[in-house]
Protein backbone atom coordinates (compact mmCIF):
# COMPACT_ATOMS: atom_id res chain seq x y z
CA UNK A 1 0.00 0.00 0.00
CA UNK A 2 1.13 3.57 -0.93
CA UNK A 3 0.41 5.03 2.49
CA UNK A 4 1.98 2.08 4.17
CA UNK A 5 4.98 3.15 5.98
CA UNK A 6 7.80 0.77 6.62
CA UNK A 7 9.83 1.16 9.60
CA UNK A 8 13.10 -0.46 10.15
CA UNK A 9 13.84 -1.28 13.67
CA UNK A 10 17.49 -1.26 14.30
CA UNK A 11 18.46 -2.44 17.70
CA UNK A 12 21.70 -0.95 18.72
CA UNK A 13 23.60 -1.69 21.77
CA UNK A 14 26.02 0.94 22.79
CA UNK A 15 27.86 -0.47 25.64
CA UNK A 16 30.85 1.70 24.71
CA UNK A 17 28.92 4.90 25.36
CA UNK A 18 26.98 3.69 28.32
CA UNK A 19 28.19 3.04 31.79
CA UNK A 20 29.46 -0.44 32.50
CA UNK A 21 26.69 -1.12 34.92
CA UNK A 22 24.02 -0.34 32.30
CA UNK A 23 22.55 -3.54 30.95
CA UNK A 24 19.33 -2.16 29.45
CA UNK A 25 18.85 -2.06 25.72
CA UNK A 26 17.70 1.07 23.79
CA UNK A 27 16.34 1.22 20.28
CA UNK A 28 16.64 4.13 17.68
CA UNK A 29 13.80 4.33 15.23
CA UNK A 30 14.75 5.87 11.82
CA UNK A 31 12.33 6.84 9.05
CA UNK A 32 14.78 6.11 6.23
CA UNK A 33 12.29 6.70 3.40
CA UNK A 34 11.41 10.20 4.62
CA UNK A 35 15.06 11.12 5.15
CA UNK A 36 15.95 10.11 1.60
CA UNK A 37 13.12 12.26 0.22
CA UNK A 38 14.28 15.20 2.28
CA UNK A 39 17.83 14.71 1.07
CA UNK A 40 16.69 14.59 -2.55
CA UNK A 41 14.58 17.72 -2.11
CA UNK A 42 17.48 19.54 -0.46
CA UNK A 43 19.76 18.54 -3.33
CA UNK A 44 17.24 19.78 -5.87
CA UNK A 45 16.91 23.06 -3.98
CA UNK A 46 20.68 23.51 -3.87
CA UNK A 47 20.93 22.75 -7.57
CA UNK A 48 18.23 25.33 -8.36
CA UNK A 49 19.94 27.93 -6.19
CA UNK A 50 23.27 27.15 -7.85
CA UNK A 51 21.68 27.55 -11.27
CA UNK A 52 20.14 30.87 -10.21
CA UNK A 53 23.48 32.00 -8.82
CA UNK A 54 25.24 31.08 -12.06
CA UNK A 55 22.66 33.05 -14.05
CA UNK A 56 23.13 36.02 -11.72
CA UNK A 57 26.91 35.85 -12.16
CA UNK A 58 26.54 35.67 -15.95
CA UNK A 59 24.13 38.63 -15.96
CA UNK A 60 26.47 40.60 -13.71
CA UNK A 61 29.41 39.93 -16.02
CA UNK A 62 27.37 40.95 -19.05
CA UNK A 63 26.16 44.11 -17.28
CA UNK A 64 29.72 44.95 -16.29
CA UNK A 65 30.90 44.54 -19.88
CA UNK A 66 28.10 46.81 -21.10
CA UNK A 67 28.98 49.39 -18.43
CA UNK A 68 32.62 49.20 -19.46
CA UNK A 69 31.64 49.76 -23.09
CA UNK A 70 29.51 52.76 -22.11
CA UNK A 71 32.38 54.10 -19.97
CA UNK A 72 34.83 53.78 -22.86
CA UNK A 73 32.31 55.42 -25.18
CA UNK A 74 31.87 58.28 -22.68
CA UNK A 75 35.66 58.71 -22.47
CA UNK A 76 35.84 58.92 -26.25
CA UNK A 77 33.10 61.55 -26.28
CA UNK A 78 34.92 63.54 -23.57
CA UNK A 79 38.18 63.36 -25.51
CA UNK A 80 36.39 64.54 -28.63
CA UNK A 81 34.68 67.33 -26.70
CA UNK A 82 37.98 68.48 -25.14
CA UNK A 83 39.63 68.38 -28.55
CA UNK A 84 36.76 70.42 -30.03
CA UNK A 85 36.95 72.98 -27.20
CA UNK A 86 40.72 73.20 -27.60
CA UNK A 87 40.39 73.81 -31.35
CA UNK A 88 37.70 76.41 -30.70
CA UNK A 89 39.88 78.23 -28.16
CA UNK A 90 42.84 78.14 -30.52
CA UNK A 91 40.68 79.57 -33.30
CA UNK A 92 39.37 82.25 -30.94
CA UNK A 93 42.91 83.07 -29.85
CA UNK A 94 44.08 83.25 -33.46
CA UNK A 95 41.12 85.44 -34.36
CA UNK A 96 41.83 87.76 -31.44
CA UNK A 97 45.47 88.00 -32.47
CA UNK A 98 44.39 88.89 -36.01
CA UNK A 99 41.97 91.51 -34.68
CA UNK A 100 44.68 92.98 -32.43
CA UNK A 101 47.08 93.01 -35.37
CA UNK A 102 44.49 94.73 -37.55
CA UNK A 103 43.81 97.30 -34.84
CA UNK A 104 47.53 97.89 -34.35
CA UNK A 105 48.07 98.19 -38.09
CA UNK A 106 45.11 100.56 -38.42
CA UNK A 107 46.49 102.74 -35.66
CA UNK A 108 49.89 102.87 -37.29
CA UNK A 109 48.32 103.77 -40.63
CA UNK A 110 46.19 106.38 -38.90
CA UNK A 111 49.25 107.89 -37.23
CA UNK A 112 51.18 107.85 -40.50
CA UNK A 113 48.27 109.58 -42.24
CA UNK A 114 48.04 112.09 -39.43
CA UNK A 115 51.76 112.81 -39.65
CA UNK A 116 51.47 113.18 -43.43
CA UNK A 117 48.51 115.54 -43.06
CA UNK A 118 50.41 117.64 -40.55
CA UNK A 119 53.47 117.75 -42.77
CA UNK A 120 51.28 118.82 -45.67
CA UNK A 121 49.58 121.38 -43.45
CA UNK A 122 52.95 122.72 -42.37
CA UNK A 123 54.04 122.88 -46.02
CA UNK A 124 50.86 124.72 -46.97
CA UNK A 125 51.33 127.13 -44.07
CA UNK A 126 54.92 127.71 -45.13
CA UNK A 127 53.88 128.35 -48.72
CA UNK A 128 51.12 130.67 -47.53
CA UNK A 129 53.61 132.61 -45.43
CA UNK A 130 56.00 132.91 -48.38
CA UNK A 131 53.14 134.01 -50.61
CA UNK A 132 52.11 136.64 -48.06
CA UNK A 133 55.68 137.94 -47.84
CA UNK A 134 55.93 138.19 -51.63
CA UNK A 135 52.66 140.13 -51.83
CA UNK A 136 52.80 142.08 -48.59
CA UNK A 137 52.87 145.39 -50.49
CA UNK A 138 49.78 144.52 -52.52
CA UNK A 139 46.68 143.75 -50.43
CA UNK A 140 44.68 140.85 -51.72
CA UNK A 141 41.16 141.42 -52.99
CA UNK A 142 38.43 140.14 -50.71
CA UNK A 143 37.62 137.21 -52.98
CA UNK A 144 41.29 136.03 -52.96
CA UNK A 145 41.84 136.02 -49.23
CA UNK A 146 42.40 132.40 -48.07
CA UNK A 147 40.99 132.89 -44.55
CA UNK A 148 38.18 135.00 -43.25
CA UNK A 149 40.14 135.99 -40.16
CA UNK A 150 43.92 136.35 -39.92
CA UNK A 151 45.65 133.47 -38.17
CA UNK A 152 47.74 133.87 -35.06
CA UNK A 153 51.06 132.37 -34.19
CA UNK A 154 51.36 129.23 -32.10
CA UNK A 155 52.49 131.23 -29.08
CA UNK A 156 49.41 133.46 -29.19
CA UNK A 157 46.86 130.66 -29.39
CA UNK A 158 44.90 129.80 -26.29
CA UNK A 159 42.88 126.71 -25.43
CA UNK A 160 39.34 126.90 -26.71
CA UNK A 161 36.88 127.45 -23.89
CA UNK A 162 33.98 125.07 -24.37
CA UNK A 163 31.90 125.99 -21.31
CA UNK A 164 31.94 128.96 -18.94
CA UNK A 165 33.81 128.45 -15.71
CA UNK A 166 31.66 127.17 -12.85
CA UNK A 167 32.58 127.38 -9.22
CA UNK A 168 31.76 124.19 -7.33
CA UNK A 169 31.25 124.44 -3.58
CA UNK A 170 32.11 121.17 -1.87
CA UNK A 171 29.89 119.83 0.86
CA UNK A 172 31.63 119.44 4.25
CA UNK A 173 30.98 115.68 4.04
CA UNK A 174 32.52 115.29 0.56
CA UNK A 175 36.28 114.58 0.65
CA UNK A 176 38.55 116.81 -1.43
CA UNK A 177 39.55 115.24 -4.74
CA UNK A 178 43.06 113.85 -4.49
CA UNK A 179 43.04 113.51 -0.73
CA UNK A 180 42.20 109.80 -0.81
CA UNK A 181 44.86 109.17 -3.47
CA UNK A 182 47.45 110.93 -1.31
CA UNK A 183 46.34 108.90 1.71
CA UNK A 184 46.63 105.64 -0.23
CA UNK A 185 50.09 106.70 -1.40
CA UNK A 186 51.19 107.29 2.21
CA UNK A 187 49.84 103.86 3.16
CA UNK A 188 51.77 102.26 0.31
CA UNK A 189 55.01 103.98 1.30
CA UNK A 190 54.47 103.01 4.95
CA UNK A 191 53.84 99.36 4.07
CA UNK A 192 56.96 99.17 1.90
CA UNK A 193 59.12 100.70 4.63
CA UNK A 194 57.60 98.45 7.30
CA UNK A 195 58.37 95.32 5.30
CA UNK A 196 61.80 96.57 4.25
CA UNK A 197 60.97 96.04 0.60
CA UNK A 198 63.78 96.83 -1.79
CA UNK A 199 62.78 99.01 -4.73
CA UNK A 200 63.87 98.82 -8.35
CA UNK A 201 64.88 95.19 -8.72
CA UNK A 202 66.54 94.76 -12.10
CA UNK A 203 64.33 93.20 -14.75
CA UNK A 204 61.15 93.52 -12.68
CA UNK A 205 58.17 95.80 -13.32
CA UNK A 206 56.57 95.86 -9.83
CA UNK A 207 53.42 97.87 -10.55
CA UNK A 208 52.96 96.89 -14.18
CA UNK A 209 49.79 94.87 -14.79
CA UNK A 210 49.03 92.79 -17.87
CA UNK A 211 45.30 92.33 -18.39
CA UNK A 212 44.27 89.13 -20.16
CA UNK A 213 41.36 86.96 -21.12
CA UNK A 214 42.22 83.59 -19.64
CA UNK A 215 40.74 80.43 -21.12
CA UNK A 216 41.17 76.76 -20.27
CA UNK A 217 44.01 76.03 -22.65
CA UNK A 218 45.31 79.47 -23.53
CA UNK A 219 45.10 83.20 -22.84
CA UNK A 220 45.00 86.35 -24.93
CA UNK A 221 46.46 89.78 -24.19
CA UNK A 222 44.01 92.64 -23.61
CA UNK A 223 45.93 95.70 -22.44
CA UNK A 224 48.38 97.14 -19.91
CA UNK A 225 47.59 98.70 -16.56
CA UNK A 226 49.13 99.82 -13.28
CA UNK A 227 48.62 98.46 -9.77
CA UNK A 228 47.52 101.43 -7.62
CA UNK A 229 46.51 99.62 -4.42
CA UNK A 230 46.26 96.20 -2.83
CA UNK A 231 43.38 95.18 -5.09
CA UNK A 232 42.94 97.90 -7.72
CA UNK A 233 44.45 98.21 -11.20
CA UNK A 234 44.18 101.38 -13.29
CA UNK A 235 43.68 100.86 -17.02
CA UNK A 236 41.81 102.27 -20.00
CA UNK A 237 38.05 102.08 -20.44
CA UNK A 238 38.60 100.95 -24.03
CA UNK A 239 40.30 97.81 -22.73
CA UNK A 240 37.42 96.88 -20.43
CA UNK A 241 34.60 98.02 -22.70
CA UNK A 242 35.08 95.22 -25.24
CA UNK A 243 34.66 92.66 -22.44
CA UNK A 244 36.30 89.31 -21.82
CA UNK A 245 39.06 90.45 -19.45
CA UNK A 246 39.10 88.11 -16.44
CA UNK A 247 42.73 87.81 -15.29
CA UNK A 248 45.61 90.10 -14.33
CA UNK A 249 49.29 89.14 -14.31
CA UNK A 250 51.55 90.94 -11.83
CA UNK A 251 55.24 90.91 -10.88
CA UNK A 252 56.04 90.92 -14.59
CA UNK A 253 59.59 90.29 -15.73
CA UNK A 254 61.21 91.63 -18.85
CA UNK A 255 61.04 88.18 -20.47
CA UNK A 256 57.20 88.29 -20.34
CA UNK A 257 56.97 85.84 -17.43
CA UNK A 258 54.97 86.66 -14.31
CA UNK A 259 55.22 85.60 -10.67
CA UNK A 260 51.67 86.40 -9.57
CA UNK A 261 48.22 86.11 -11.12
CA UNK A 262 44.87 87.39 -9.86
CA UNK A 263 41.33 86.84 -11.08
CA UNK A 264 39.22 89.91 -11.78
CA UNK A 265 36.28 90.43 -9.44
CA UNK A 266 34.72 93.48 -11.10
CA UNK A 267 35.48 96.10 -13.73
CA UNK A 268 34.55 99.79 -13.45
CA UNK A 269 34.26 101.92 -16.61
CA UNK A 270 33.86 105.70 -16.55
CA UNK A 271 30.10 106.34 -16.93
CA UNK A 272 30.69 108.91 -19.70
CA UNK A 273 33.21 106.90 -21.69
CA UNK A 274 32.87 107.35 -25.45
CA UNK A 275 35.60 106.52 -27.97
CA UNK A 276 38.67 108.48 -26.76
CA UNK A 277 36.79 110.62 -24.21
CA UNK A 278 36.84 109.64 -20.53
CA UNK A 279 38.99 106.65 -21.44
CA UNK A 280 39.48 105.52 -17.82
CA UNK A 281 38.71 102.21 -16.13
CA UNK A 282 39.53 100.52 -12.83
CA UNK A 283 39.83 96.77 -12.23
CA UNK A 284 38.95 95.32 -8.83
CA UNK A 285 40.82 92.09 -8.05
CA UNK A 286 39.36 89.12 -6.16
CA UNK A 287 41.89 89.35 -3.34
CA UNK A 288 44.52 91.70 -1.94
CA UNK A 289 48.03 91.60 -3.37
CA UNK A 290 50.81 90.80 -0.91
CA UNK A 291 53.55 93.40 -1.36
CA UNK A 292 57.11 92.26 -2.04
CA UNK A 293 60.16 93.40 -3.98
CA UNK A 294 58.51 91.83 -7.04
CA UNK A 295 55.13 93.56 -6.82
CA UNK A 296 53.92 96.75 -5.18
CA UNK A 297 51.71 99.64 -6.34
CA UNK A 298 52.66 103.02 -7.77
CA UNK A 299 51.17 106.22 -6.40
CA UNK A 300 48.97 108.48 -8.53
CA UNK A 301 50.24 111.83 -9.76
CA UNK A 302 47.81 114.26 -8.12
CA UNK A 303 49.25 117.63 -9.18
CA UNK A 304 47.29 119.77 -11.65
CA UNK A 305 50.42 120.80 -13.56
CA UNK A 306 53.26 118.70 -14.91
CA UNK A 307 56.74 119.75 -13.87
CA UNK A 308 59.46 119.13 -16.45
CA UNK A 309 62.41 119.78 -14.14
CA UNK A 310 64.60 116.65 -14.14
CA UNK A 311 61.50 114.71 -15.14
CA UNK A 312 61.27 111.50 -17.10
CA UNK A 313 58.37 109.65 -18.67
CA UNK A 314 58.36 105.93 -19.30
CA UNK A 315 55.93 103.19 -20.21
CA UNK A 316 56.07 99.53 -21.17
CA UNK A 317 54.79 97.99 -24.38
CA UNK A 318 53.57 94.40 -24.61
CA UNK A 319 53.56 93.16 -28.19
CA UNK A 320 51.35 90.05 -28.33
CA UNK A 321 53.64 88.24 -30.71
CA UNK A 322 55.79 85.13 -30.46
CA UNK A 323 58.54 87.02 -32.30
CA UNK A 324 59.02 89.45 -29.40
CA UNK A 325 60.03 87.58 -26.27
CA UNK A 326 60.59 90.63 -24.06
CA UNK A 327 58.65 93.60 -22.77
CA UNK A 328 59.66 96.86 -24.44
CA UNK A 329 60.23 99.77 -22.04
CA UNK A 330 60.33 103.25 -23.56
CA UNK A 331 61.87 106.02 -21.49
CA UNK A 332 62.43 109.68 -22.27
CA UNK A 333 63.00 113.16 -20.90
CA UNK A 334 60.20 115.71 -20.56
CA UNK A 335 61.06 118.90 -22.45
CA UNK A 336 59.21 122.19 -23.07
CA UNK A 337 56.35 121.77 -25.51
CA UNK A 338 57.84 124.41 -27.78
CA UNK A 339 60.17 121.67 -29.06
CA UNK A 340 57.14 119.87 -30.51
CA UNK A 341 55.14 122.93 -31.59
CA UNK A 342 56.73 123.09 -35.03
CA UNK A 343 55.37 119.72 -36.18
CA UNK A 344 52.33 119.50 -33.87
CA UNK A 345 51.08 123.04 -34.38
CA UNK A 346 47.43 122.10 -34.75
CA UNK A 347 47.38 120.85 -31.15
CA UNK A 348 47.73 124.44 -29.96
CA UNK A 349 44.03 125.02 -30.63
CA UNK A 350 43.03 121.85 -28.80
CA UNK A 351 40.79 122.47 -25.76
CA UNK A 352 42.89 119.93 -23.86
CA UNK A 353 46.19 121.71 -24.46
CA UNK A 354 47.22 121.28 -20.82
CA UNK A 355 47.23 117.50 -21.44
CA UNK A 356 49.93 117.76 -24.11
CA UNK A 357 53.54 116.88 -23.40
CA UNK A 358 56.71 116.81 -25.46
CA UNK A 359 59.17 113.99 -24.81
CA UNK A 360 62.64 113.23 -26.05
CA UNK A 361 62.61 109.43 -25.93
CA UNK A 362 65.93 107.65 -25.63
CA UNK A 363 64.95 104.46 -27.44
CA UNK A 364 61.68 104.91 -29.33
CA UNK A 365 62.29 107.18 -32.28
CA UNK A 366 63.59 104.39 -34.50
CA UNK A 367 60.69 102.08 -33.59
CA UNK A 368 57.02 101.95 -34.48
CA UNK A 369 55.95 102.99 -30.98
CA UNK A 370 54.16 106.26 -30.39
CA UNK A 371 50.99 105.90 -28.33
CA UNK A 372 51.56 104.23 -24.98
CA UNK A 373 48.36 102.12 -25.01
CA UNK A 374 48.75 101.80 -21.28
CA UNK A 375 49.78 103.62 -18.14
CA UNK A 376 52.50 106.32 -18.29
CA UNK A 377 54.83 106.68 -15.32
CA UNK A 378 56.46 109.92 -14.18
CA UNK A 379 59.66 110.32 -12.15
CA UNK A 380 61.80 113.24 -11.01
CA UNK A 381 65.41 112.50 -10.21
CA UNK A 382 65.67 115.18 -7.53
CA UNK A 383 62.66 113.75 -5.64
CA UNK A 384 64.11 110.32 -4.75
CA UNK A 385 63.07 109.00 -8.16
CA UNK A 386 59.78 107.54 -6.94
CA UNK A 387 57.52 106.79 -9.86
CA UNK A 388 53.98 108.09 -10.16
CA UNK A 389 51.22 107.12 -12.58
CA UNK A 390 50.67 110.35 -14.50
CA UNK A 391 48.37 109.10 -17.27
CA UNK A 392 46.08 106.20 -18.00
CA UNK A 393 46.83 106.27 -21.71
CA UNK A 394 48.16 108.49 -24.49
CA UNK A 395 46.81 108.99 -27.98
CA UNK A 396 47.27 111.05 -31.15
CA UNK A 397 51.04 111.05 -30.91
CA UNK A 398 53.11 113.02 -33.43
CA UNK A 399 56.87 113.05 -33.76
CA UNK A 400 59.87 114.09 -35.77
CA UNK A 401 63.41 112.75 -35.69
CA UNK A 402 64.05 113.91 -32.11
CA UNK A 403 60.87 114.66 -30.19
CA UNK A 404 57.44 113.11 -29.71
CA UNK A 405 54.24 114.97 -28.83
CA UNK A 406 51.66 113.04 -26.84
CA UNK A 407 48.16 113.84 -25.66
CA UNK A 408 47.56 112.29 -22.25
CA UNK A 409 44.52 110.90 -20.53
CA UNK A 410 45.73 112.48 -17.29
CA UNK A 411 45.12 110.82 -13.95
CA UNK A 412 44.51 114.22 -12.35
CA UNK A 413 41.45 114.85 -14.55
CA UNK A 414 39.80 111.64 -13.33
CA UNK A 415 40.77 111.50 -9.67
CA UNK A 416 37.14 111.83 -8.61
CA UNK A 417 36.13 108.71 -10.56
CA UNK A 418 39.19 106.68 -9.48
CA UNK A 419 38.73 107.61 -5.83
CA UNK A 420 35.01 106.83 -5.92
CA UNK A 421 35.83 103.27 -7.05
CA UNK A 422 38.50 102.83 -4.36
CA UNK A 423 36.19 104.29 -1.73
CA UNK A 424 33.36 101.93 -2.63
Amino acid sequence: MRNLRFFMLIPLFFKEICPNETTEQFIIYMDVHNDIDNLINWGNTCEAKLTTLEQTVVETIQSREKSKEKYLETLKKLDYLEHTVSRYELKMNTLEHKIQSLISGSRQIEEELRNTIHRLSATVSDLTSKFSLLHRDRPLPERERPFKNPSTTGGERRPTSLVPSVTHVLSPNVPTVGRLASQVCEEIEGALQLKGIKRYVSGIHPSLAIVERKMRWSSSFRCMGALIGQRFVLTSARCLYIGGANFVRLANRSDKTSAIGKNIKKTHIHPKYANTKNNVGVIELEGDVEYSSLVYPSCLYTAATISITNAEIFYTQHQDSVLLQTLQELRGQLVPYSNCATFAESHAQDPYENSLICVRYYNALDSSYSSSRGALFFTQKDLSGKERVIAVDSENSLRNDVYMAQKLTKVYDYLDFIESVIRS
